[in-house]
């Protein structure tokens, strides 16, 4: 299940004006993202994935504290195929509860300058956000899954078709 804390009636990104700051975070990425980065940019994961063990999660590696993928005029290099994380903006994961039915908790970005332009955020655009926070949420439960119980090679997971 998904909630979302606020609502956002309009946004639009405004990266030249925050010089990308949703991108100077340390963003996870699901078993799609690493697989899909990989392919287009004929890169292995561990070029551009750092794996935390202790969360069995993946996460985009940095270059100068921003993500390896942006430019130096802070434009995103891989935006056709962008991980999921960076699908749920103008949102961001601000928790996740393991209970019967998984819950992940949307808020909007603190600093994000791009609220109040742009195009109003209607019912298709807030149905991709749900869907794209939900399929973030199930891949990272395949990962928490395969590694916590210790069952598959990280390797052999990320290099399957």
């Amino acid at each position: 299940m998904i909630k979302i804390s606020e609502n956002v009636e309009q946004w639009k990104c405004c990266y030249k004006e925050c010089k990308a700051a949703c991108c100077k975070r340390r963003n996870p990425l699901t078993i799609f993202d690493v697989k899909k980065i990989s392919q287009r940019k004929g890169l292995d994961w561990k070029e551009f994935a750092d794996f935390d063990e202790e969360k069995a999660r993946l996460f985009l590696k940095q270059n100068n504290g921003a993500c390896l993928f942006l430019d130096d005029d802070s434009r995103c290099t891989i935006y056709a195929y962008k991980p999921m994380v960076c699908r749920l903006l103008p949102f961001e994961i601000s928790g996740v509860m393991q209970a019967d039915e998984p819950i992940m908790h949307l808020k909007p970005i603190d600093e994000c300058p791009g609220y109040g332009h742009g195009p109003h955020l209607d019912e298709d655009f807030m149905w991709q956000v749900e869907r794209d926070a939900t399929l973030y949420l199930h891949e990272n439960q395949k990962l928490c899954r395969e590694f916590k119980d210790g069952k598959k090679d990280l390797d052999k997971l990320l290099n399957q078709d």
